[in-house]
Protein backbone atom coordinates (compact mmCIF):
# COMPACT_ATOMS: atom_id res chain seq x y z
CA UNK A 1 0.00 0.00 0.00
CA UNK A 2 1.23 3.15 -0.93
CA UNK A 3 2.42 6.19 2.03
CA UNK A 4 -0.56 7.55 2.76
CA UNK A 5 1.01 10.04 5.24
CA UNK A 6 -0.62 12.14 8.05
CA UNK A 7 -3.80 14.05 7.70
CA UNK A 8 -6.56 16.06 9.40
CA UNK A 9 -10.09 16.60 8.34
CA UNK A 10 -12.83 17.88 10.15
CA UNK A 11 -16.66 18.62 8.71
CA UNK A 12 -19.14 20.25 10.73
CA UNK A 13 -22.47 18.87 9.61
CA UNK A 14 -24.61 21.89 10.71
CA UNK A 15 -28.02 21.16 12.16
CA UNK A 16 -27.30 17.45 12.41
CA UNK A 17 -29.51 14.50 11.55
CA UNK A 18 -33.05 16.00 10.80
CA UNK A 19 -35.75 14.71 13.70
CA UNK A 20 -38.08 13.95 10.73
CA UNK A 21 -35.56 11.46 8.56
CA UNK A 22 -36.44 7.91 8.68
CA UNK A 23 -33.09 6.48 10.16
CA UNK A 24 -34.66 7.76 13.72
CA UNK A 25 -37.34 5.70 13.53
CA UNK A 26 -37.76 2.69 16.00
CA UNK A 27 -34.11 4.32 17.49
CA UNK A 28 -36.14 4.80 20.47
CA UNK A 29 -39.23 6.33 20.00
CA UNK A 30 -40.20 8.93 22.41
CA UNK A 31 -36.56 9.62 22.89
CA UNK A 32 -35.02 9.68 19.04
CA UNK A 33 -31.12 9.59 19.08
CA UNK A 34 -29.27 9.32 15.87
CA UNK A 35 -28.19 5.59 15.24
CA UNK A 36 -24.06 4.94 14.99
CA UNK A 37 -24.53 3.20 11.51
CA UNK A 38 -25.44 6.55 10.78
CA UNK A 39 -22.31 8.06 12.46
CA UNK A 40 -20.23 5.77 10.42
CA UNK A 41 -21.98 6.21 7.40
CA UNK A 42 -20.74 10.07 7.83
CA UNK A 43 -16.91 9.24 8.26
CA UNK A 44 -16.52 6.68 5.23
CA UNK A 45 -18.07 9.63 3.18
CA UNK A 46 -15.97 11.99 4.58
CA UNK A 47 -13.13 9.28 3.76
CA UNK A 48 -14.11 8.37 0.45
CA UNK A 49 -14.13 12.06 -0.37
CA UNK A 50 -10.67 11.88 0.24
CA UNK A 51 -9.43 8.99 -1.86
CA UNK A 52 -10.01 6.19 0.66
CA UNK A 53 -11.81 3.47 2.09
CA UNK A 54 -12.23 1.93 5.30
CA UNK A 55 -11.24 -1.58 5.20
CA UNK A 56 -11.89 -2.43 9.07
CA UNK A 57 -13.28 -0.86 12.09
CA UNK A 58 -10.88 -1.91 14.62
CA UNK A 59 -12.92 -0.14 17.64
CA UNK A 60 -15.95 1.93 18.34
CA UNK A 61 -17.06 3.24 22.04
CA UNK A 62 -20.24 5.40 22.08
CA UNK A 63 -19.84 7.86 25.15
CA UNK A 64 -23.14 9.94 24.99
CA UNK A 65 -26.11 10.37 22.69
CA UNK A 66 -26.27 12.39 19.58
CA UNK A 67 -29.62 13.91 19.20
CA UNK A 68 -32.13 14.78 16.17
CA UNK A 69 -31.39 18.44 14.96
CA UNK A 70 -27.72 18.69 16.89
CA UNK A 71 -25.33 20.35 14.70
CA UNK A 72 -22.00 17.54 15.38
CA UNK A 73 -18.58 17.53 13.63
CA UNK A 74 -16.65 14.20 12.70
CA UNK A 75 -13.03 14.59 12.80
CA UNK A 76 -10.29 12.14 10.90
CA UNK A 77 -7.12 12.09 12.09
CA UNK A 78 -5.15 9.95 9.50
CA UNK A 79 -1.74 8.68 10.15
CA UNK A 80 -0.06 5.76 7.80
CA UNK A 81 -3.04 3.56 7.42
CA UNK A 82 -4.73 4.24 10.85
CA UNK A 83 -7.86 6.65 11.28
CA UNK A 84 -9.06 7.76 14.64
CA UNK A 85 -12.55 9.05 13.80
CA UNK A 86 -14.43 11.09 16.41
CA UNK A 87 -17.76 12.72 16.45
CA UNK A 88 -17.89 16.05 18.73
CA UNK A 89 -21.90 17.85 19.47
CA UNK A 90 -21.21 21.01 21.12
CA UNK A 91 -17.47 20.39 22.18
CA UNK A 92 -18.02 16.90 23.67
CA UNK A 93 -17.13 13.77 22.10
CA UNK A 94 -20.13 11.76 21.39
CA UNK A 95 -18.15 8.89 19.89
CA UNK A 96 -14.39 7.39 18.61
CA UNK A 97 -13.62 4.87 16.36
CA UNK A 98 -10.17 3.50 15.24
CA UNK A 99 -10.04 2.50 11.81
CA UNK A 100 -7.33 0.62 8.82
CA UNK A 101 -7.87 2.22 5.89
CA UNK A 102 -6.85 2.30 2.03
CA UNK A 103 -6.60 3.60 -1.05
CA UNK A 104 -9.94 3.76 -3.11
CA UNK A 105 -10.25 1.44 -5.69
CA UNK A 106 -11.32 3.07 -8.96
Amino acid sequence: MPDIGKAVWRVEIPGGISADDPCLDGHFPGSPVVPGAVLLGYAARIIANMGLDIATIRHVKFLRALLPDQTFVVECVLKGDVATISWFAEDRLVARARAIIRQHDH
